[in-house]
């Protein structure tokens, strides 16, 4: 049966059949089985259910793909939806439906008498599916429906019989399907092996930036490859991060928050950790890292907070798309190069809340020489509330600390105590490392 799927379905066979056997084909049952579908944007759901629907629709009496059920929701309502299910199912395409009276009815007496295989994608609200009003005791027996979202509670709220969480490409499937755009073949072509690996390594196995990727590189020569490769760095391909997009504009606001806070700063952080600086901030966490799970945009991997990486460059660039080259006017700032230029600039940075440095070591030496900064400077940052700082030269003296500080970690404290001004009252996480601290501040403090 696989053998009849496209050329570039890569890795898909195994999961059609995984995905086929969720839903109990071969059981003697007339049960009506319900089976969820979920994962990020981009990531193959809909490719994974239309595989399997030209595997199995041979098997139904009656079949229906409805492709978008959130924008036909949006733009006709629920009628609009149950005219797509009744005519594909029943095959009359000029069937009359007034209203969702007669829509529920037709499904009602209809359908009954139909074995049907019904796929619902790109739900975002479980009220598309209350609406719809296409209850299991309705179908016939042995149907079939299959629910794709990108929000596993929508699923589990609405009661599928199991969740099917679509999984990363591994290497080897994420190379093939690689191959296939970029060289048209299934071998990487001489002198593109690094390169490729750069690229598989920046699309961490997500098909979506992976096809997208081997196409725009197809018939490109390796100087083309570099100049491209180094482009994606600094400015993320439109086209993939409108698909990742859509999930970050239905969030609430405070999710947002938390969404940005762990793209631009922890990622691969211990959740209780973050969750401790996450209710500093006032975000709500436990509920909000719940439905950012919910949506695929984290996982955890032993209690550690794990963030897609293009998850991370959305967020990022959602932080600097007003003003993509003042880093003094984001809220976040996370490079070292944006950390030192933000303080050696000495200027007022109304928006700035989080300014937390990136470590990595292959950086060590050239921050050790980058210009020694002013301390004074940080005196601009009334509005601080997250401070993470590494390895930077400081001099002159620090006489200010933003009060609104809850989180500050600074390696290698060049002084011998804290701003005597400094009011720590909310502070919630104090690391001082290597640090040339006596006390923690000159004179008493009265809470």
């Amino acid at each position: 049966k696989s053998s009849t799927l496209p050329r570039d379905i890569v890795g898909m066979p195994s999961r059609v059949e995984e995905l086929e056997n969720h839903l109990n084909l071969d059981s003697n049952d007339d049960d009506v089985r319900v089976i969820g579908i979920c994962g990020m944007g981009g990531i193959g759901k809909t490719t994974l259910a239309t595989a399997l629907y030209a595997r199995i629709s041979n098997q139904f009496d009656a079949c229906c793909f409805i492709d978008d059920v959130s924008k036909i929701y949006g733009d006709h309502g629920p009628i609009g939806v149950q005219k797509q299910l009744l005519r594909q199912t029943l095959n009359e395409e000029n069937l009359q439906i007034c209203n969702l009276p007669m829509a529920s009815n037709l499904i009602r007496t209809r359908l009954s008498r139909l074995k049907s295989l019904v796929v619902l994608d790109n739900v975002d609200e479980v009220e598309q599916l209350d609406r719809l009003d296409m209850r299991r005791e309705w179908l016939g027996r042995g149907s079939r429906i299959i629910i794709i979202s990108r929000n596993g509670h929508i699923l589990t709220e609405h009661g599928v019989d199991e969740v099917y969480r679509v999984r990363l490409l591994d290497r080897k499937c994420a190379l093939q399907l690689f191959c296939q755009k970029a060289f048209k073949s299934d071998d990487i072509m001489s002198g593109y092996i690094y390169l490729t690996k750069e690229v598989l390594a920046y699309a961490n196995g997500l098909p979506l930036a992976i096809k997208v990727l081997g196409s725009f590189l197809y018939g490109r020569d390796v100087s083309e490859w570099r100049s491209a490769l180094s482009r994606l760095r600094e400015n993320p391909r439109t086209d993939i991060m409108n698909v990742l997009r859509i999930s970050f504009d239905g969030l609430e606001d405070t999710e947002k928050d938390i969404f940005l806070d762990i793209a631009c700063f922890f990622h691969r952080n211990p959740k209780r950790h973050v969750k401790k600086i996450l209710d500093f901030r006032g975000f709500h966490p436990e509920i909000g890292l719940k439905v950012l799970v919910d949506k695929s945009f984290i996982t955890y991997k032993k209690q550690i907070i794990c963030m897609h990486d293009l998850f991370r460059e959305l967020g990022k660039s959602i932080v600097r798309e007003k003003s993509p080259k003042e880093p003094r006017k984001w809220n976040r700032v996370w490079d070292y190069k944006d950390v030192h230029n933000v303080i050696s600039e000495n200027m007022a940075t109304e928006n700035l809340e989080a300014m937390m440095m990136e470590y990595d070591s292959a950086h060590d030496i050239e921050i050790q020489q980058m210009t020694t900064l002013r301390a004074e400077a940080l005196a601009q940052m009334s509005r601080l509330k997250l401070l993470k700082l590494l390895m930077f030269n400081f001099s002159g003296s620090l006489n200010f600390l933003s009060s609104e500080l809850g989180y500050l970690y600074w390696d290698k404290y060049p002084f011998t105590s804290l701003p005597s001004s400094f009011q720590a009252y909310k502070l919630v996480e104090l690391t001082l490392r290597h640090s040339n601290i006596r006390k923690l501040w000159e004179g008493t403090k009265c809470s």
